[in-house]
């Protein structure tokens, strides 16, 4: 799935190559659209410092990307809080966009003791995946 597939108003969570730039907290985000890179500049966004920012991380990381920030085009996403943010789509990992579909995921562990749930915890923070809520009984 590219990230110009999703159709607005859709969760969505993904990867970004520029994580020292922007962090990698793009889970459940909802897809806004994705704009031109002179609507993107309209509505307030600076296209050069930003690209100026994740510019080397791209060229590091083997992506081909034009070294001018009006080249490509720009996903625009909200995040539960509702803060937005415009995101070049080349600075996204391809093949980590999942569509968020909101069902929620219940997992029953029976017989464990502590040491085996931090386990299983810690085994799902290394994907990346926290549960929203968890009992211990």
């Amino acid at each position: 799935m590219q990230i110009t597939d999703v159709t607005e108003g859709t969760r969505v969570s993904f990867e970004v190559y520029p994580t020292a730039y922007l962090a990698n907290d793009f889970k459940d985000v909802t897809m806004e659209g994705v704009v031109t890179p002179a609507v993107a500049r309209k509505l307030g966004h600076d296209l050069d410092s930003a690209h100026q920012n994740v510019y080397p991380v791209l060229v590091a990381a083997g992506v081909s990307v034009p070294n001018d920030p009006r080249q490509y085009n720009y996903a625009y996403v909200t995040f539960a809080n509702g803060e937005s943010l415009f995101i070049g789509v080349p600075w996204i990992r391809p093949g980590t966009i999942v569509s968020s579909d909101g069902k929620k995921l219940t997992l029953t562990f029976q017989n464990r003791d502590d040491r085996r749930r931090r386990r299983i915890l810690e085994a799902l923070s290394t994907i990346n995946e926290t549960p929203d809520a968890q009992t211990w009984e």
